[in-house]
């Protein structure tokens, strides 16, 4: 019996966050994506080009870069995202915390096995 309640608060509390989370991106300004350029950088239609803040993707010359582009693209394509905007690098590209509907687009990257986290946010060297 206890099993039961446990395993149904959890799975209650992730309906709720979930749900939580779509309710504060619903009244967000969205975004869509051009094109995808690599496993974490994309350009949205409004020719912004967008690094994925805190994760470090392969590049597409590197093994699994290919599959992380390809992984990206089937989370953000033909999708509505939402951009926190953190700051603006070197290279001029928007370094965001980007989510669609199921929440952090770096997160679930990380869970696909399609990047890795980089302590405290992105290096700046790496940039």
């Amino acid at each position: 019996m206890t099993k039961r309640v446990i395993k149904v608060g959890v799975l209650g509390a992730t309906a709720v966050a979930t749900t939580l989370i779509a309710q504060t991106l619903l009244n967000k300004t969205s975004y869509k994506v051009e094109r995808v350029v690599d496993g974490d950088t994309f350009v949205t239609t409004e020719n912004q080009m967008i690094r994925l803040a805190s994760i470090n993707a392969p590049e597409l010359e590197n093994c699994e870069g290919p599959e992380a582009k390809k992984a990206l693209e089937k989370l953000i394509s033909s999708k509505r995202i939402y951009l926190k905007v953190i700051y603006r690098d070197s290279s001029n590209r928007l370094i965001s915390d980007v989510y669609n509907i199921k929440g952090p687009v770096s997160a679930q990257m990380g869970r696909l096995g399609m990047a890795y986290y980089t302590q405290g946010g992105i290096n700046k060297q790496e940039l």
